[in-house]
């Protein structure tokens, strides 16, 4: 049997190499040479543009309240507990040292100090990035008024006089949520960026999830709401909510909706980050509690690098095998005007013809895929012939709603309704005819889709990917045989990174399945969708395996990637793994992409007073979740579920055992593998 371990010396130097000479490309000209795609027609409502507050956080949770104490310092707040069933609280800092020389104690409404039904040590965590964390359950509580306070001890090192930051985080299990969210997906400089929150309940977010309008809470209502806004230059903007209004027919008067509101203008390209609060009063057994809800939103603002011109032309010569349907097709020219700073572009289009028979427009199919125009001012798609055919369309050609998005974080930067392809008179000509005589055309000439590959020969591997910021690979490798592991470890990286960077690593094997840890999965998915590699020659098995990927965005990457930059901890913020930018992604992966996907999930166990994997991720993550993923964001739409475990959680050191170590798990995905 053929091992092959990264850790080697020689993969190690060529690993080492790569990382000279390709990371400053990152985010510009392509590593892996990128796909050319095409889909049919019945597809074009799903590849719209996703609505931005279906992106929404639900948010139990209060703070972040920032402690900066010296020796002996204090600090007291209050906090509004609207349950019985258990709160928790859990602080935050840079060390481990810097935690234990914190206090924390809790009074309950009755002014009695209140004991912990549980506490930990266990740190907050988002893959490979780790925040020391010091969490408190308790369980029923007094609901009502409570009051928090923080000591800070004395330091027995003079080193240590200095001011110790520490962040509060409170989580709230109660049945009413902060649904907060962007009201649109206008992202580029200059814009105003408008967002909203209101105070929902489980039947109203279960109503959604079944498709139906959510409304604001019968049970609670904000009486204030604000938010702060940490802009990519340092600059911080308070701006106060309003109450969203409509008109009341029944009693002739406006009302408020219960939906605050507010805005700012985006003046400056980068990363900002909201805190949303709101306060107000929730009705619980008759009696009336006041209550508070934060919510933490990540997200970007980029430059309008890209400009379609509305000239589309047609490469010269019809391309592929004469007489052979499925591998004929045009390759097309979307003009475009870009500025020095231009990376490259996830591009789609619906292409559109006029019946052979009546002359109406008739759709075609979409085109698609990543595209770094910078050289030819051109975003280069393609036309299958075959999808023209069965339409029965001739020309002339139009490509409709046209839209570019960076390639960072999916914001479209330009966008067209429609714009005419130009065609020569030969070219018109030949598809008529092509339309005509259909009936020669062979629909497939058998070639190989697999590409040059021969079946059977030796060298594929399997290869098994880590998550985002993972300091290190933590597959049991006796369970895997034809493997490669692959490593960029204690990194930061955007999907459309991760993916390139997989791809040329896999350049080395004749062939090869991928398997993907969190977001490993999500980068796997990428790749196999955007970019030319040796996924597509494997054979055998599953091409696509994940586990732990949130497909749907992670909560946690607002909140943990924010305080590690605030606590200098980790790697950065990682904007791909939010809910925002999850959606933007997956609306335009293709369904036979996510065909290929074969993905498992787990959760803790159940049946105790406080289930969990990690109790301080529980304070942020909806239930039930694996410390990091949340089951309700497992799901890519046409992927395919293998397997939801209960008893396991995302990584090392949570309350149950770690997912990726399951022997029976690792050796059915190792024997499903294509290679």
């Amino acid at each position: 049997v053929t091992r092959l371990h990264v850790t080697s010396e020689k993969l190690l130097m060529r690993s080492f190499l790569l990382f000279l000479v390709v990371f400053p490309c990152l985010g510009s000209a392509a590593l892996c040479d990128p796909k050319k795609l095409m889909g049919p027609p019945e597809h074009f409502d799903r590849y719209q543009p996703p609505a931005a507050f279906d992106s929404a956080t639900n948010s139990r949770s209060i703070g972040l309240k920032q402690i900066d104490l010296q020796p002996n310092g204090e600090y007291e707040s209050q906090l509004h507990v609207d349950t019985d069933a258990y709160f928790t609280v859990a602080l935050l800092s840079s060390s481990q040292d810097a935690i234990n020389q914190f206090k924390v104690t809790l009074q309950n409404p009755s002014g009695n100090l209140a004991t912990p039904t549980i506490k930990t040590n266990e740190p907050l965590r988002l893959d490979g990035l780790q925040m020391p964390t010091v969490t408190y359950a308790f369980g029923e509580p007094q609901a009502g008024t409570w009051t928090v306070r923080v000591q800070r001890v004395s330091a027995e090192d003079p080193a240590h006089d200095d001011v110790l930051t520490a962040y509060i985080l409170v989580g709230i299990p109660g049945s009413v949520y902060m649904e907060t969210g962007l009201t649109s997906f206008n992202l580029l400089v200059g814009d105003t960026v408008n967002m909203k929150t209101l105070p929902v309940d489980e039947e109203a977010l279960e109503a959604r999830e079944k498709g139906k309008l959510a409304e604001p809470s019968g049970r609670a209502n904000f009486e204030s709401a604000s938010m702060d806004i940490y802009g990519p230059d340092g600059n911080k903007m308070h701006v106060t909510l309003q109450k969203e209004m409509y008109w009341d027919a029944s009693e002739n008067r406006s009302a408020p909706s219960g939906v605050y509101e507010g805005s700012f203008k985006a003046d400056v390209a980068g990363k900002y980050r909201a805190v949303v609060q709101a306060e107000g009063q929730v009705k619980d057994d008759g009696n009336n509690y006041d209550f508070e809800r934060t919510s933490w939103l990540l997200f970007n603002v980029v430059e309008k690098t890209i400009e379609l011109t509305g000239h589309v032309d047609v490469d010269d010569d019809i391309n592929g095998e004469s007489g052979c349907l499925d591998s004929m097709h045009l390759d097309i020219n979307v003009g475009v005007k870009t500025t020095t700073s231009a990376g490259k572009y996830r591009a789609y289009a619906e292409v559109w013809g006029k019946s052979l028979f009546t002359g109406e427009d008739v759709p075609i199919g979409w085109t698609g895929g990543i595209s770094a125009p910078e050289a030819t001012q051109s975003i280069e798609l393609r036309i299958d012939l075959s999808y023209l055919v069965k339409a029965m369309a001739r020309p002339p050609l139009t490509l409709r709603n046209i839209r570019l998005e960076e390639s960072k974080h999916f914001i479209t930067v330009s966008s067209a309704e429609i714009t005419d392809v130009s065609l020569t008179s030969n070219q018109s000509e030949f598809l008529v005819n092509l339309l005509k005589e259909r009936e020669s055309l062979k629909a497939n000439c058998g070639e190989n889709k697999k590409g040059n590959r021969s079946v059977g020969v030796d060298g594929g591997k399997v290869v098994l990917v880590h998550g985002y910021c993972s300091a290190f690979s933590s597959y049991p490798l006796e369970y895997y045989t034809d493997y490669a592991v692959f490593e960029d470890f204690s990194q930061s990286r955007t999907n459309d990174e991760f993916a390139e960077l997989i791809c040329e690593f896999g350049k080395q094997f004749p062939s090869y399945s991928l398997i993907g840890h969190s977001q490993g999965g999500i980068a796997s998915v990428h790749l196999y969708t955007y970019y030319e590699s040796g996924v597509d020659f494997a054979t055998g098995g599953r091409l696509l395996q994940s586990l732990g990927s949130p497909y749907g965005g992670c909560p946690l990457a607002s909140l943990i990637a924010w305080l590690g930059e605030l606590l200098g901890i980790g790697c950065g913020t990682n904007d791909d793994l939010t809910y925002d930018s999850m959606s933007r992604w997956s609306a335009l992966v293709p369904e036979q992409s996510q065909r290929e996907l074969y993905y498992y999930s787990t959760q803790y166990q159940t049946g105790g007073l406080v289930n969990y994997c990690s109790l301080p991720a529980n304070l942020v993550l909806s239930w039930p979740n694996d410390g990091l993923a949340e089951y309700s964001k497992r799901t890519l739409e046409y992927g395919n579920s293998v397997d939801h475990k209960k008893g396991e959680c995302h990584t090392l050191s949570m309350n149950w055992p770690p997912q990726i170590k399951d022997p029976v798990r690792s050796a059915e995905m190792n024997a499903l593998a294509a290679r």
